[in-house]
Parts: structure tokens; sequence; C-alpha cells
């Protein structure tokens, strides 16, 4: 049997995009470790964002590991059965990490801390928030296409 990456360019280029989308959100969570030290925000308040953004950070390193998964078990037909629950696993990947992120800029938005320095973090959670749901979103648009491509042997 031939292998099923590099013989399908469309399977290819959806791995592709599930790697483009986790560089996509690791780049923001970066952009918000570099930016958050110089906010006018109590210590407690930075401490609290930096731990939801860690453990964003180590469920993409997480995720990672699991595409480079599902890459090697699309790489040949008699690795279907796994790459199915791979593909699954994947469509849940994030989904706690994000929705703690979603908590904490829900709880900055609404006040929930005091004012110092709130509107420029508020800022930066809320464009850094939006890229990271928008690139999970193209994430599982991708899974979503994986799971309906043609699963039988290269031709």
């Amino acid at each position: 049997m031939k292998e099923r990456i590099g013989q399908n360019d469309g399977i290819e280029q959806l791995v592709f995009f599930l790697y483009q989308e986790l560089r996509n959100i690791q780049g923001n969570i970066n952009y918000v470790n570099k930016e958050l030290p110089a906010l006018g925000i109590s210590q407690e308040l930075r401490d609290g964002v930096a731990k939801v953004f860690h453990r964003l950070e180590a469920g993409v390193a997480f995720t990672k590991k699991e595409v480079e998964s599902l890459e090697r078990a699309l790489r040949n037909t008699a690795n279907l059965p796994e790459s199915a629950v791979l593909l699954s696993s994947l469509r849940e990947a994030l989904n706690k990490e994000t929705r703690e992120m979603s908590g904490l800029i829900f709880m900055v938005q609404s006040g929930a801390y005091s004012p110092d320095g709130l509107s420029l973090l508020n800022f930066l959670l809320a464009q850094s928030g939006a890229n990271i749901l928008n690139a999970i979103t193209r994430f599982t648009q991708s899974i979503d296409a994986l799971e309906r491509m043609p699963v039988g042997p290269a031709d």
C-alpha cells in the first residue's frame, strides 16, 4: 500500500494547517507573555493571567505532539483506526484551556478586578483571545476536513 501523505496533497495540506494554527496560537501566547510585564496591573492579576496562558501553552505543546502522532498514523492506511481516534481527540484539544482563557477575559471585561491598567489588559486579552479562538476554529475546521477525506489506499 502506498503512503497516504505525499500521495494525497489534500491530507498533507490539512496537516500543515493544523501545525500552522498551533503556531498562530503560540504566537499570540508569546505576545501576551511579552506585553504582560509592561502593564500597570497588580502582581496578583499578572500572575493569574500568566498562569492561564502558561496552561494554554502546555496544551498547545501536548496538542502538537498529538498532531505529530496523527501525521505518522496518516502515512499508512493500516493505521486508519488510530487516525480516527486521534482526530476525535484533537477535536477536543484545548477545550479546557480555551474555556479558562475565555473566563479570564470575561472577568477582566466585567471589571471583576481593580481598575489599575485594566484598559490595556482588556485590549490585550480581547485581541489575543480573539486571535486564539479564530485559530482554534480553523484548527477544528481542518480536523473536520480530514475526517471527510477518503480513507482508502492511495492510487
